[in-house]
This record gives C-alpha cells, structure tokens and sequence, in this order.
C-alpha cells in the first residue's frame, strides 16, 4: 500500500551550502518517504547548485528572486505545503531516532492548535567540519519573555526551569529554536508572520498569536533534534527593520502600557532607528488595522493571562532566592507596626508601609493587619486635605493618589475615594508645570505625569469628567513633547508616550495591571542584621521584602 504523507519537512534557508543536503539526508535516513521536503532558497549568494544537490532526496525545491527574509520565507513555506502538517526546521540539523513524524502528526491530529517544538542538542562545526556536541551544557526547557527594563519587548530569554518533569511534554511560553511542528490551517488562520520584515522576533510573534488564540506552545522533551549554532546569521541584520519587528509585535499584541514602554525602550535606544521604524508603521498602516481588526475578533485570552505563564517560569528561576528574602516577613511586619513613619508619601512614610502591609496581609492571609492600615490611611487622608504635603511623588500627593490605583487594580481597596484624589487635583494645578526642569519621577515632572496617566484612563474607563483647568492640561500637553523630544529615561518615555495614547481618547481598560517596577527600581537585597532594618519603601528593607512577595504572588 502507497504511504500518503500527511506532515511536511518546510525548510527556509540563506547560503548554507552543503549543510541543507545534509539536512535532508538525515530527515531520509530516519524517515524515509513518510514525509515530503520542501526547500525554499531565499537568494543564496555563491554558485552552490543547491537544486542538483538536493535532486537525489526527493525534494520541491523553490527560489526565491530576490532574499526576503526569514519571516516571510516562512509563510511562503506553508502556503506550498500540501499535507495538513509541517514541521518547519533550519537547514543545519542532526536526526537521532526514527518515528518522529508519526508522533508529531499523533498529537496534532488530536489538536491542531499547538506549536509542538523539539529539544534541542546543542551542536557546533569546528574548521574541520567536525561536528561536536556542546558539553556541560544544561537542559532548555522553551523560552519565556522575563520583560526586562530596558531591553526591547517582547525580549526572549532561554527557560532552564522544568516545570512538568513526570511528564515527556511541557507547555512552554515560546518556542525558540530551529525544529517546531504545527498545522498548516491554524498558521494561516493565525495569519502567520504578517507584517513582519526581513528577519527577527518570528518565534516571539508566532507563540504570542498561539496563546492569545486560546492555543498552546508545547514542548516535547523526548524529541531531540540536534541544533548546529553558527557564529552569525545569514542574514544581513538592518537595525530599523529588527527594531521594526519588535514594535510591530508589542503595538499589535501588548496592552497600552506594555507598548507605550516598547516603543519607549526603542526611542531611549537608538532615536534615527526609531524614526525610521516609524517610517515603516506609516507605510503598513492599512494591514495594522486590519490584522488589530482580526485578533480582536479570534483571540479568546487576555494578555494578562498569556503574562502569567512567563512570569510562572521567572519566579521559578528565583525561587530560592524569593525563598530567602520571605523568612524575615512576621517580624518585619510586627516592627512595622510598631514603628508607623511620621512622613506620609510613598517612599518616605505612611502610604508605602500601607502598601506593603496590603501585599503582607495577603502573603500571610492574615487579616489582623486591616485596623493598622486603615489608621494609616486615615492619617494619610488628614494629611492630605489639611494641605501639608509637596506634590512631588516620592513624598507627596502624585505618589499618594497613584498608590491609590495601584491598590485598586491590586484588588486591596474595592471603590476609590473620589474625594482625596479630586483634592489631589486641585492642588497639583497649582503647580507650575511649565517652569519645572527636574524631569524624574520621584522628584519632578515625571511623578505628576505618571499620577496624570492614571486619572486620565479611570476617567475615561468610568466616563467621568476631570475638574482640570484647560491650562494645566495644554501645560501637561506641552511638557509632554519636551519630555518625547529632549529626555532619554526610559519610565518618563514611557509615560509620556501613553499620556500622547490617553488624550486622543484611547484606553484600553483591559491594560495589565500598574507595578512598582513601573515607576522605581525595588531593592533586591536588605541588612541580615536587625538593627539596620529601617520601614520606608524607598530603603532595602520593606523594598527588597516587597520584591520577593510580588513575586510569590
């Protein structure tokens, strides 16, 4: 009986010579016919005969004019392929077992909506030409976005934490790699990598699209395919374009204020890419709409909880240390409350100490803590309508009101007080806005912008009308562009980016929650030793403690 193949070996590839034959050689020697190959030649340079190579191995063998890149090579790819599955590999991979297809056609017949992604051994060329197996090196286990400050986003690390190990597969945030299988109509209904340009971030944007749609990325730990890392890629690497791919993905994908901070990491980075990255938005506007249009219609899973599978593996990687800094907990809370600050603000006094003890009263489960929060929130009230407090956001009111939405959204507090964040108004409209020339948060035009963001989106979100003066807001609209213009921190970039979001009357009320990352850096370390144990959020102690709690949460 004739075998019909129903799973297709898809295999894009840029000068690598005689490494895609023996690629295709060993999909044959351990698979035979059972599958059918197809080679894309995205513009080789050189005059390696790369068809008559691959003549012998029964391959559809297809050249592109001109190179266009990874991203779409792919879709090109899966568009010729005619089986109802593909596995799509780089054309420098090693085989050890026969069978694999038949696994990968077993589970994807059972449930077409999932990457399936092998292990990978990690190989390497010398100058000879032997190839050697990397030793002392650890397991992988996908790979998951840890969303570092700084980096682009999405940013993508390596996993090394096993969070399944009874069993041989793993759901995974993404795949990352060179071997992943899926089915050709869930790619296409994905719409694959539309929009992308040239080369970069294609693992990032397809395993997002998978799990936004309700999907999965799954890892199969018995699937070993050997990998052989080259030094460079083939490709040309065009700053603009890669920078690109990155906002293309965080601006359709992310939430508002996920996206406001990519393309302010971007802006921070490097401003002549950004621009002309910019370029490229304007020039793929029509297809942005339309694919914005399309994944609001398919996608079944909030952003918030496709986030909560990457931040899983992150605490898994500190665990231990998390383990560390929580066993200090009972009695810093117990000296907290027995020594309440006699400032107010959020780094400095009351309102950071009510934040904490919130996060303890949770961590704990132990509701004993709710009289002394509430005195401290009364305190903090009188403080604020009896006018004794500076605007500033470390030790004033735009750090007081912006804690109040932060315990909102933490699901602390269950209705916001209107009336302290309408007196919160009123006396940050008596500040000068245009003569301020400290642009950070904590102590100038940053704080009060990033309360402003806030009070903006609840505004818009409960329909609402701010009491502000037109002055204040075109005086904040102005220290806006100064801020988009001539400043590089990154958190004023960000904020600065979303307020420009917020005044065109754009809010997306299904944003991930407010963090602390999102206006200071939490301390990662604080004194073993009692006696320097002090009870602000802005020291190491209650910082560092505070830190390791949010990330048990």
């Amino acid at each position: 009986m004739h075998y019909i193949p129903r799973l297709t070996v898809l295999i894009p590839f840029l000068n690598e010579r005689e490494e895609v034959v023996i690629t295709v050689k060993e999909i044959r020697r351990t698979e035979g016919n059972k599958v059918h190959i197809i080679t894309l030649n995205d513009h080789s340079d050189g005059d390696f005969d790369y068809e008559d190579k691959l003549k012998p191995y029964d391959v559809f063998y297809m050249c592109n004019k001109k190179t266009l890149g990874s991203a779409q090579s792919r879709d090109i790819c899966v568009e010729s392929c005619k089986t109802p599955y593909f596995l799509f590999l780089d054309a420098h991979m090693r085989f050890y077992e026969n069978g694999w297809a038949e696994r990968l056609i077993k589970l994807l017949d059972e449930n077409d909506r999932q990457l399936l992604c092998s292990q990978t051994r990690v190989l390497s060329k010398d100058e000879k030409g032997v190839i050697h197996e990397a030793k002392n090196r650890g397991k992988t286990y996908g790979a998951y976005m840890p969303l570092m400050f700084g980096e682009y986003l999405p940013d993508i690390r390596w996993s090394n934490v096993e969070l399944y190990p009874e069993s041989t597969e793993e759901p995974i945030p993404f795949v990352l790699g060179a071997a992943y299988a899926g089915s050709k109509r869930y790619w296409q209904y994905l719409r694959g990598m539309a929009g992308l340009r040239r080369y970069g971030c294609e693992e990032h944007y397809i395993s997002l699209k998978v799990w936004q749609e309700g999907g999965q990325c799954i890892l199969l730990k018995d699937f070993i395919v050997g990998h052989i890392y080259r030094k460079k890629s083939p490709y040309k690497q065009y700053s603009e374009t890669i920078v690109f791919n990155y906002l293309w993905i965080s601006r359709l994908l992310f939430p508002q204020s996920l996206w406001c901070k990519s393309f302010a990491t971007a802006l921070k980075r490097n401003k002549v890419c950004y621009k002309k990255a910019m370029t490229f938005f304007e020039q793929s506007a029509d297809e942005y709409k339309d694919l914005q249009c399309y994944y609001t219609k398919i996608f079944t899973k909030k952003f918030s909880d496709v986030l909560g599978a990457h931040r899983a593996v992150k605490n898994k990687i500190v665990s231990k240390l998390i383990e560390n800094r929580c066993k200090n907990l009972p009695q810093i809370a117990e000296k907290l409350s027995k020594n309440p600050s006699s400032h107010f603000g959020l780094f400095d006094g009351k309102m950071g100490q009510i934040l904490w003890l919130e996060h303890y009263s949770y961590y704990s489960s132990e509701e004993c803590w709710d009289s002394i929060t509430s005195s401290l929130w009364e305190d903090v009230c009188q403080a604020v309508t009896t006018r004794q407090l500076s605007w500033c956001f470390s030790k004033g009111i735009a750090g007081i009101g912006w804690a109040v939405y932060y315990l909102y959204e933490q699901h602390f507090i269950n209705v916001l007080p209107d009336r302290v964040l309408e007196d919160i108004d009123e006396q940050l409209q008596l500040c000068s806005i245009e003569r301020m020339t400290d642009m950070s948060i904590a102590e100038g035009f940053g704080g009060l912008l990033v309360y402003c963001c806030m009070r903006i989106k609840y505004a818009k979100i409960q329909n609402k009308t701010l009491k502000w003066q037109p002055s204040f807001s075109l005086a904040l609209h102005n220290k806006v562009k100064e801020a988009l213009d001539f400043y590089t921190d990154l958190r004023l970039l960000t904020y600065a980016l979303q307020f420009e979001e917020l005044e065109q009357g754009h809010v997306d009320a299904d944003d991930v929650t407010i963090s602390m990352a999102d206006v200071c850096d939490l301390k990662e370390n604080y004194p073993k030793n009692v006696q320097y144990w002090t009870f602000e959020l802005g020291d190491a102690t209650l910082s560092a403690t505070l830190l390791a709690m949010l990330n048990t949460k």
